[in-house]
């Protein structure tokens, strides 16, 4: 049974008082730790109860947990963006790829590593291959990442007909770059949340489709393919709009996002946060009328 909005509030109150309180213990405070370890963890997963979500909480208790600093945010926002990618770190790290931050032209960057060729033997025997296991744990699957994908196709082509789709005062090269920015935003979101697959065949139509220089703007680095957006954070969202938490912002992505993108590297002088209000409200109008 899902939860309601207010014992679901509360509990996230609860895991932050309880991370608070373990972040303030010295090593000399065991008994104390393993205590407040239990807690967390029993508050985690009523949190995320799913099945599935049980090795990422695992990953983020051994990668993560310590980096988390309450001066740049809360713990919620926190471990919900780690765990989004530490479901991604799994799923390829058991093809042999990993996470490493590397220096690119004077920058940090994510980039993977090591991958086992597809074509290598896996298996007890070693009489597949890891394309086998793959294929293997996909088939469950199966329906589900066509629908997606059969989704994701008819939104890539939308977005790049909107202006033969886009009719009377909405026809205008104002509105589509407002539609092309939101469909950005989603992109990446779903890229992080369903993988790569759906859209690894209408990849080059998806990045025709993206507004790529916004896209530039809220990752935290240059992204050409499905892979590296997977394979990268959003920008911290104070590094993007001056006095926000230094830690990843939801998606969809807040409003001075925008402004703050159109002000600065589009010369508008958007004032008010409701002017992207109603044109999201008009984009999510649009998709409902014209995606069957």
């Amino acid at each position: 049974m899902k939860m309601n909005d207010g014992d679901e509030q509360a509990l996230w109150e609860k895991l932050e008082r309880l991370v608070l309180q373990w972040r303030g213990l010295d090593a000399d405070s065991a008994a104390a730790r393993m205590s407040l370890n239990f807690a967390m963890t029993e508050t985690l997963l009523t949190l995320f109860p799913q099945p599935e979500a049980l090795d990422a909480l695992g990953a983020f208790w051994e990668r993560d947990l310590d980096k988390y600093d309450p001066e740049k945010g809360s713990f919620r926002a926190f471990v919900t963006s780690r765990l989004k990618l530490r479901r991604k770190d799994l799923e390829y790290e058991d093809f042999g790829a990993r996470r490493q931050t590397v220096e690119e032209d004077g920058e940090r960057r994510q980039r993977r590593f090591g991958a086992v060729s597809l074509d290598a033997p896996a298996g007890e025997d070693r009489s597949g291959t890891w394309g086998d296991l793959q294929q293997d744990a996909a088939a469950g699957d199966l329906q589900a990442d066509l629908d997606t994908e059969a989704r994701a196709r008819e939104l890539i082509a939308l977005i790049l007909t909107l202006p033969r789709r886009l009719t009377g005062q909405a026809k205008n090269p104002l509105r589509i770059n407002y539609y092309r920015m939101f469909f950005t935003d989603s992109m990446v979101d779903a890229l992080h949340t369903v993988g790569a697959e759906p859209y690894r065949a209408r990849e080059r139509d998806l990045f025709d489709a993206m507004k790529v220089p916004f896209l530039d703007f809220f990752m935290a680095g240059i992204c050409r393919t499905a892979r590296e957006i997977l394979a990268c954070d959003l920008k911290d969202y104070g590094r993007m709009v001056p006095g926000r938490p230094m830690e990843p912002p939801t998606q969809p992505l807040p409003n001075d996002v925008y402004m703050q993108y159109l002000n600065r590297e589009e010369g508008m002088a958007i004032r008010s946060a409701s002017t992207i209000t109603n044109q999201r409200t008009a984009y999510y109008a649009f998709l409902k009328e014209n995606l069957c």
